[in-house]
């Protein structure tokens, strides 16, 4: 689901002027991710924004940080050189830069606070079968949304838990709701559980609608998506929850169309 490690593919951003422009540019790195969003939005200079939106056409591979980190970089003008590493585990470069981009200063903290009644340290509730877990997970959920508030129930997650998605991978329930919770921003993003169930042998899947604010930069809004989150139980560690895996689709040019232009965005269902 798009965190400070989170979401994402390889950027493989296509921007394609009208047919009267024959080049079509390809960014398949970071520092191409900058100067081709850049030659993208100097495409956006014409008199009315219907002119723009014709000369605009963006083809993205499924993905939540692509879009964030590209559309970021080229907004706020760093390059990979000004950020530093961390401590999660990046598939890509492009990843572990806009993972920079997150104003961390003030969400750190923020999830400090807002997690430190969370008791990471709680007793595990072992013994469940797959069905029984579903139930707890999908209570919990809607309760809670911890896939962005981060607010999660570590007493049914094993300590060998892992995350991931297309572009990162961590370890620790602990790391995972900070995470998200420092990517998202809170009381503007987002998720809405659509269904859980038990779909196979130690197997659940929740389908849920995120949507929202992101503290990458000034901040970056997804539109409503949906993600197919499969959590992965263990027998042999008490039937506790013991990976994470997210995938998802983005709707291409529309998710750069939802930002470029607020006023024509459709109103939430």
């Amino acid at each position: 689901m798009l965190l400070v490690p989170v979401l994402l593919l390889t950027p493989q951003l296509r921007v394609a002027p009208s047919a009267r422009r024959a080049s079509i540019l390809h960014c398949t790195d970071s520092y191409e991710a900058k100067d081709t969003l850049a030659k993208a939005l100097g495409l956006l200079r014409p008199s009315t924004q219907q002119a723009a939106e014709d000369a605009l056409e963006v083809h993205w591979e499924p993905g939540r940080r692509d879009i964030c980190s590209a559309f970021g970089l080229t907004a706020l003008g760093l390059f990979p050189s000004q950020a530093c590493a961390g401590g999660e585990e990046y598939k890509d470069l492009t990843t572990k830069v806009s993972s920079k981009l997150l104003t961390s200063a003030e969400t750190a903290a923020e999830s400090k606070d807002a997690l430190a009644s969370v008791n990471w340290g709680a007793p595990k509730v072992t013994g469940l079968s797959t069905e029984e877990m579903a139930k707890r997970i999908d209570t919990g959920l809607r309760n809670e949304c911890w896939f962005v508030t981060g607010r999660s129930m570590p007493e049914l997650f094993s300590d060998s838990f892992t995350f991931s998605d297309p572009q990162v991978s961590l370890n620790g329930i602990e790391e995972y709701s900070r995470g998200v919770r420092s990517f998202y921003k809170q009381g503007t993003a987002v998720g809405e559980i659509v269904c859980t169930a038990a779909t196979a042998p130690s197997t659940i899947t929740v389908v849920w609608r995120n949507y929202g604010t992101v503290n990458i930069g000034p901040g970056f809004d997804l539109a409503p998506y949906l993600v197919t989150t499969t959590l992965k139980t263990s027998a042999s560690d008490g039937g506790l929850i013991v990976k994470q895996e997210d995938a998802f689709e983005v709707n291409k040019a529309e998710l750069v169309k939802y930002n470029l232009f607020k006023s024509k965005r459709p109103a939430l269902a």
